[in-house]
Order: C-alpha cells, then sequence, then structure tokens
C-alpha cells in the first residue's frame, strides 16, 4: 500500500514534512501528480495549475471508497466504473 512510498525514507514525504507542512497530504498528492502531468507533456503542454483548488480534506481511512472502483476480475468494471459511470473515453 502507499505505506511502501510515503514513509520517513521517501523524498516526497520529507519534501511534504519539510517545505509543505501547511498543505494537506491530499492537496499535496494532487499537486505533485499535475507537476509529474506537466513536466512529461510534450513542451510542458498539460499545465493543470490554473485548474487546481486547495481544500482537500486529510483522512487515514475512508471508509466504503474501495466499493466505487473497479475489481481486477475483468474488463468490464474498469469499463463501468471509468466510461459508463465517469464519462471517461479510451
Amino acid at each position: 500500500g502507499l505505506s511502501t512510498i510515503w514513509n520517513e525514507h521517501s523524498d516526497l514525504f520529507h519534501l511534504h514534512e519539510e517545505k509543505y507542512p501547511d498543505i494537506s497530504r491530499a492537496d499535496f498528492w494532487v499537486m505533485a501528480a499535475n507537476a509529474i502531468i506537466r513536466i512529461t507533456s510534450i513542451d510542458n503542454s498539460l499545465d493543470l495549475k490554473p485548474t487546481f483548488y486547495w481544500g482537500r480534506k486529510e483522512a487515514n481511512e475512508c471508509p466504503g471508497s474501495a466499493k466505487r472502483l473497479p475489481t481486477t476480475e475483468n474488463c468490464q468494471q474498469v469499463e463501468g466504473v471509468f466510461l459508463e459511470r465517469m464519462g471517461l473515453k479510451w
């Protein structure tokens, strides 16, 4: 799980603790993901900074959230969640 990459041995963990302790972990993870998307896009063209909203709450647990995600049983579950329910496209 997350504890294997988010712990006292992780560079991201220390970056958050030392430079951004006032930002929730949830906001920090979204900011980090947005930064990776930008720096790996062609000519840094996918800058999601204008669409970022602050205020995600921290939670060590989120009961019931796993029920919203597909299981690994088959592709139809993945399509049902991401294509049909969320309206994403391939």
